[in-house]
C-alpha cells in the first residue's frame, strides 16, 4: 500500500525540517495529542477557536518530532507577536494553523472521490 501522507516540510528559525510519509501518521498523532490534551472537545472542535498556547505546543510538538531543537515558549513568542498587531507575525500564526490542520488531514482524505485504496476498505 503507498503512503497516504505527503511529506511535511516544517521551517524554524529559517530551517526547514522534513518528515517523511512514512512517518506523517506518528506526527499527526503527536499534534493531536498536543491539541487534545486534557479537553473533552474534539481536535476540530479545538482548531475553531484554539488557544494560543495550544497552538504554540502543537506545533512546538510538531517541530521537534521533525527534529528541531524548540521549546514550547520559543514557538509561543512568535504566535503571541501576532497579538501585538505584527504583520509577519500574524501571517506565521495562520500558516501555523493551517500548517497543524494539513498534518492532522492526508492529501487522500482531501481527494474528491474514493480511490481504489479507499474502496478496498469501505468495501464498496
Amino acid at each position: 500500500m503507498k503512503d497516504i501522507f505527503e511529506a511535511v516540510t516544517l521551517t524554524w528559525d529559517g530551517q526547514d525540517y522534513t518528515v517523511p510519509p512514512e512517518r506523517c501518521m506518528r506526527l499527526a498523532y503527536k499534534v493531536e495529542v498536543a491539541l487534545v490534551q486534557d479537553s473533552r472537545r474534539s481536535v476540530f472542535e479545538i482548531l475553531e477557536s484554539p488557544l494560543m498556547t495550544t497552538l504554540a505546543m502543537a506545533y512546538g510538538a510538531a517541530l521537534r518530532f521533525a527534529g528541531a531543537v524548540v521549546t514550547d515558549e520559543e514557538v509561543y513568542l512568535v504566535v503571541a507577536r501576532g497579538m501585538t498587531g505584527e504583520v509577519d507575525a500574524i501571517e506565521m500564526m495562520h500558516a501555523t494553523l493551517d500548517g497543524v490542520i494539513a498534518m492532522l488531514l492526508p492529501p487522500a482524505a482531501l481527494a474528491r472521490g474514493a480511490s481504489d485504496d479507499e474502496k478496498k476498505i469501505s468495501g464498496a
